[in-house]
Order: structure tokens, then C-alpha cells, then sequence
């Protein structure tokens, strides 16, 4: 690869001239210009920021491998308290003691005493009974409703859950997300393609702008020379006043060329300037010329490469391989969900003694029958997958397209360039065959100025040729996927 250099040499109207820059011009190469705006440009801030929530995302996902500890703080309150009625098992079991108290017949009651170790049946008899009717009395006294809860009570516990086991959604999950966030790498790098070619086209087009500029104030300088010698001419009676005016006539043309030429210029320089987002680059002058590489690669090897370099298609094939982990977990949803779960309970108002202080336990949730939606779920994500594939074979096909086109005139633009090299040294060669005419009186100067004009117009013609080509180079490294290799192109590596 080599590039080929086209020097813009032009005679008699159009000469060579030093650019004049203030001291608040900030002269640029493109490299710089480039360093400038990725750092600066707001478009690529956003897909930075696009990328940074991504990770974000992708770092919180990677929680559901671990369980969940919370605290939680509950505050009840009941139309009534929960009570427990137990005058049934009173009934049962008063009537028991009331029978025995007053009819039972007992014996044999130990005392304690090793000279009289029992009492006799009489005795045994009465003490048992006075005991059974105090038991009677006390049962009688008795409330026999018992408050199980206060209608109104407050917890703190601390709870646990675990995710033991989500048919593969879990891992799922975090698949998706690193899918997603690799997306986002790829979608910086698609934006720092279009942040080159819109560079290229400002950058480039500045140089244009400015070579232009050139042309036409030299253009516009001969033709005020050549006015104020037609003047002196008409004072000496060698030439008429209708060819004066003719003469001036080419001169307010020229200065409306070169007043266009100075606001294409300083449009372009705003334009750059925008690009690069950077209040201390807002006068710009550029530094690198317009180039033409000799050759390049075959068109073959820019559409492989396409296949794997280019980022639109890359972040394609990570949308499909989400949308194949969303067929994944759909299918999922036919299998069971197992968790283990906990409860501490570290502070409490009226809270039932009742309750147990902790808990823990496993819980499985499995769905037999959802009325067939998951059988429609799993159809329609693997429909997606089907969308996404041909969304894919389409993109790949219009890039292509796209990479052979401009392939195609880049080499239209090489014809184009020597086609209008050749025409610039014959308009060179008019220009000077027409002033020895001129000078020997042969021709007028309608004649001249019109070879001057000419080739100008071809000097023009020819930048304009060698932009085109820039721009192009730098639109197929970027449906490539190479764009950031436009820096080697131009550098002839």
C-alpha cells in the first residue's frame, strides 16, 4: 500500500502561497484531531455511559448466586385478639374431681414418718378428698379462655433466602447480562467508526475548504492585477473600454468565488470544531493534505473481514445468543424452583411467647399446568432466535453492498484523479501558451482569462477528486470494522 502524492503546483493565477494562521489558531493533525474528539465527543460519551451501565448491571447480576439477608419490620394490628377457649376441657374435668372429692375411697398415703409410714384408709381418704376439692375450687376460679395473641404487636427479625435451584435462570441471567455488556463494547467501537468518518469528512473537508480558498484568491489577485492593467492599457489607447469592462466583469465573479470559498471554510471549521467538543479548539487550522494510496487490498479481503470485525454484525450475533438464553429460560419455567429461607426474630412488642425466636426451611414451587403459556412462550423465544438470524443475514448482506460500492469508486475516484491530472497539465500548458499568445498580441484578454479560469477549475476539480477518495477509504474501513486503521492507511503503513 503506498500512497501516491499530487502536488498542486499551479502557474501564472493560481500560485503557491504560505497560509498565515493567528495566534489563536490551533493548527491540528488529524491524529490529534482524533485523540481530541474520542476524548471529547458527546456521542461517544453516551455509548461509553451505555457501556459503564452495562458492567454496572452485569457486576449486579452475579448477586443472585448469593442469598439474601434483609431485616424486616412488621407492626399488626387486629380487630380482636386471638384467643384460645379451653371451658370444654374444664367441663371434662371438673366433674372428675367432684366425684372423687366427695366419693372416692383412697389408701395407703405416705407420710413420711418411719413410725407410722401410711395412713390408714380413713385417714388417706380424707386427705385425698380435701385435695381433689381444693384442685375443684382452683379449676372453678380458673379462666379458662386464654389471650394466644394481642390483637396489636410488633416484630424485627432478620430473614435469609437462598436460591437453590431456578432451573438454569440463574446462570442464565448473568449470561445475558456479560452478553449485553459485550454488546455495549461493540456499540462504542461502532461509534467511534462514525466519529472517524465524520471526522474525515470535516477534517479533510477543512483541508479542502482551505486549498480552495487558496485557489481562489489567487484567482481573485490576478484578476485585480490584471484590471488595474487594463486601466493603464485604456489610457494609452491599446484596448477599448467594453474589454475593461469585460475584465471586471471576471473580476466580480472571482471575488464572489472567493467570498464562497472563505464561508465554506469557516462553516467547516465551526463544523470541526463541534466535532471535537473542546472550547480550546474553536479557530482550527489543519496540517495533513489530501492523499490517494497507490492501492489497497483486494475487495475479497475487506468483505471477510466484515464477517468478523465489523461491530454492527458483532453486536447482531451477541443479540442472537440473548435471545437463544431467553429460548433457555423459557424452557426453564417447566422445571421446579427449590429455596432455602430463615427467620430470626431479634426484637418484638406483644408478640405471642408462642411464636418460635427462629426458623429455617427449603421451599419448592413447581408449576404443572399454566394453561399452555409456557408452551407459547417457548415457541415465541425461539422465534426470536429465527428474527435475529435473519436480521443478521440481512445487515450482512447490505454491508457488503455496502463495502462493494465503495470500493467501486474509490476506484472511480483513482480514474477520475488521473483523468484530471492529465487535464490540468494541459490546462497548465494552455495557460502558458496563451499568455506568449497574449503577449504578442495574437489573442485578447478574454482568451486568457478564460485558460486561467480553466485551470483553476481543474486544480479544483482535482481536490475535490482526492477528498472523495479520503472520505470513501475511511466509509469502507468502517463497514470493515477497522476504522481506527484509517490512521495507518493515511500514514502509508
Amino acid at each position: 500500500m503506498k500512497k501516491v502524492k499530487y502536488a498542486l503546483i499551479v502557474g501564472g493565477i493560481v500560485g503557491f502561497s504560505m497560509p498565515l494562521f493567528s495566534q489563536n489558531t490551533n493548527i491540528l493533525t488529524f491524529d490529534e484531531a482524533y485523540q481530541i474528539s474520542l476524548k471529547n465527543n458527546h456521542s461517544l460519551k453516551q455509548a461509553q455511559a451505555v457501556l459503564d451501565e452495562k458492567t454496572q448491571l452485569e457486576k449486579a447480576q452475579k448477586g443472585l448466586y448469593m442469598p439474601k439477608i434483609g431485616v424486616s419490620a412488621n407492626y399488626v394490628a387486629m380487630s380482636d385478639n386471638i384467643t384460645m377457649d379451653l371451658n370444654p376441657v374444664k367441663d371434662a374435668i371438673t366433674p372428675i374431681y367432684g366425684a372423687l372429692g366427695n366419693f372416692g375411697d383412697f389408701s395407703g398415703v405416705p407420710t413420711g414418718n418411719p413410725l407410722m409410714p401410711y395412713l390408714n384408709d380413713e385417714m388417706s381418704t380424707a386427705a385425698i378428698r380435701k385435695q381433689l376439692l381444693d384442685g375443684q375450687a382452683q379449676l372453678e376460679a380458673a379462666n379458662w379462655e386464654q389471650v394466644i395473641q394481642e390483637k396489636q404487636f410488633g416484630t424485627v427479625d432478620v430473614t435469609f433466602q437462598w436460591v437453590l435451584f431456578a432451573g438454569g435462570k440463574v446462570r442464565a441471567a448473568n449470561k445475558v447480562s456479560q452478553l449485553q455488556q459485550d454488546e455495549s463494547e461493540f456499540y462504542v467501537k461502532q461509534k467511534e467508526g462514525e466519529l472517524l468518518c465524520n471526522l474525515v469528512q470535516q477534517y479533510y473537508g477543512l483541508c479542502l475548504a482551505q486549498e480552495v480558498t487558496k485557489v481562489r484568491k489567487d484567482v481573485l489577485d490576478a484578476m485585480i492585477q490584471h484590471v488595474s492593467d487594463a486601466r493603464k492599457l485604456v489610457e494609452q489607447g491599446q484596448i477599448s473600454d467594453a474589454e475593461l469592462l469585460h475584465v471586471q466583469i471576471y473580476q466580480a465573479e472571482a471575488e464572489r468565488e472567493f467570498s464562497k470559498a472563505v464561508y465554506t471554510e469557516n462553516l467547516i471549521k465551526s463544523a470541526l470544531a463541534n466535532l471535537l467538543a473542546d472550547k480550546n479548539y474553536t479557530t482550527l487550522s489543519t496540517v495533513n493534505s489530501l492523499f490517494v494510496l497507490d492501492s489497497i487490498q483486494p475487495l475479497e479481503y475487506f468483505i471477510q473481514l466484515a464477517d468478523e470485525k465489523n461491530p454492527m454484525l458483532a453486536q447482531i450475533k451477541l443479540k442472537y445468543e440473548q435471545a437463544y438464553k431467553g429460548y433457555s429460560v423459557e424452557r426453564a419455567n417447566y422445571l421446579p424452583s427449590l429455596a432455602a429461607m430463615g427467620t430470626y426474630n431479634v426484637a418484638n412488642v406483644d408478640l405471642s411467647p408462642l411464636v418460635p425466636d427462629w426458623m429455617v426451611g427449603v421451599g419448592l414451587s413447581w408449576t404443572i399446568f399454566d394453561g399452555s403459556a409456557r408452551s407459547h412462550k417457548v415457541q415465541s423465544a425461539k422465534l426470536k432466535t429465527v428474527q435475529v438470524d435473519e436480521y443478521y443475514n440481512d445487515a450482512l448482506a447490505n454491508i457488503n453492498l455496502m463495502i462493494q460500492k465503495t470500493y467501486n469508486e474509490l476506484a472511480i475516484n483513482k480514474d477520475q484523479l488521473k483523468s484530471l491530472v492529465v487535464s490540468e497539465n494541459f490546462a497548465k500548458e494552455y495557460v502558458r501558451i496563451q499568455e506568449k499568445a497574449f503577449d504578442e498580441g495574437i489573442i485578447n484578454s478574454t482568451d486568457l482569462l478564460d485558460a486561467r479560469l480553466n485551470y483553476a477549475k481543474q486544480t479544483i476539480d482535482e481536490l475535490h477528486a482526492m477528498y472523495e477518495y479520503d472520505v470513501n477509504l475511511a466509509i469502507l474501513l468502517h463497514y470493515t470494522g477497522i476504522a481506527n486503521q484509517f490512521l495507518n492507511y493515511k500514514q502509508n503503513k
